[in-house]
């Protein structure tokens, strides 16, 4: 999915030190929300409510507009240096779909006092997002491909 430096910049690419960044955020707190569970199933909805909406400006409006990726953008990679390798936006957009998904079930969860649906809903959402973090292993990235050629796929009757 990366691409070299070498390659010229375009709208559809970003650095992919950006979406790792925001995946270390999202590691923080979904792991916070995973804790405040064991206090507040109420905190814990409002927590993961919240990066619900984080990955819904993610997913609409991709990883440049992402609030994560505004913070990586403005305060971290004026401090790095030169961009080695870029990214296509739409697996990343895809994957922040993915990533609301399981926070709006996991919010559902836990408002509704299902609170194992909750924590199995943001645990999941947890896995991913350590996996990008960590080693630069993006789940919903890896199913774009699959989920793209199943939308193109022509309907047979």
């Amino acid at each position: 999915m990366s691409q070299n430096s070498n390659s010229i910049a375009s709208p559809d690419q970003v650095d992919v030190r950006g979406p790792r960044f925001a995946a270390w955020v999202t590691t923080a707190v979904l792991i916070a929300t995973v804790l405040l569970a064991s206090v507040s199933t109420a905190a814990a909805a409002i927590v993961l409510g919240l990066q619900a909406v984080v990955f819904a400006i993610g997913a609409a409006r991709g990883p440049r507009e992402h609030p994560y990726g505004r913070i990586f953008s403005t305060l971290v990679a004026p401090r790095l240096g030169p961009v080695q390798e870029r990214e296509p936006v739409a697996p990343l957009r895809f994957a922040q779909l993915v990533g609301l998904i399981f926070a709006v079930v996991g919010t559902a969860g836990f408002a509704l006092g299902a609170a194992t649906v909750g924590l199995v809903a943001t645990g999941f959402a947890l896995f991913a997002a350590f996996l990008n973090a960590a080693f630069g292993i993006c789940l919903g990235c890896q199913l774009y491909p699959l989920v793209a050629r199943l939308r193109r796929a022509p309907a047979t009757t």
